[in-house]
């Protein structure tokens, strides 16, 4: 079978929009956080998600080591946070919690302030695929933002927001 290019099929996935949310763990006494939009729900009857992370990526061996994570989906208002969480830079990995007034629910992965939503994750079955390690957790707790607040969302190398267009088609 022929395959495309890795270039063709980043430029493809492109149109893609994904929310955007911060890995999150604490391991070997550190707390560890990646941004990562490839995150899915897996199951409501077990309640679990998915999370794809780079075996390259700074959390990937504590995600592993852990046994758990939590999946903070962002607000609009935390471009800078999602920025913060994607360096690669050695030292801004180092700062990624400066300042944040984290907490955690059950597993002790750290709940990021202001959050949309937070999903709690023990960890139960990895899958190797290529470049990356498919997590799935079962979800030991949540915590949901209260109101009705926008999620950030990443498309096109864009940062931005969702617009229920089918909503507002429906109210003419």
């Amino acid at each position: 079978m022929t395959l495309i290019s890795s270039a063709d099929f980043k430029a493809g996935m492109r149109p893609f929009g994904a929310a955007v949310n911060i890995i999150t763990t604490a391991a070997g006494g550190q707390f560890h956080g990646v941004t990562a939009t490839a995150v899915c729900s897996v199951s409501a009857e077990p309640p679990s998600l998915l999370v794809c992370i780079n075996r390259s990526a700074s959390i990937h061996d504590p995600v592993r080591a852990a046994r758990h994570f939590c999946v903070n989906l962002l607000a609009a208002e935390q471009v800078e946070l999602a920025r913060r969480f994607s360096s690669s830079d050695e030292a801004a990995r180092r700062r990624r919690f400066e300042g944040l007034a984290v907490q955690s629910l059950k597993t002790g992965s750290p709940v990021l302030p202001d959050a949309v939503a937070a999903y709690d994750c023990e960890l139960v079955e990895t899958v190797e695929s290529a470049t990356h390690t498919i997590f799935i957790g079962l979800v030991a707790a949540m915590r949901r933002a209260p109101g009705n607040v926008d999620a950030l969302m990443y498309r096109d190398g864009q940062f931005g927001v969702w617009s229920p267009l089918a909503s507002a088609l429906a109210a003419e």
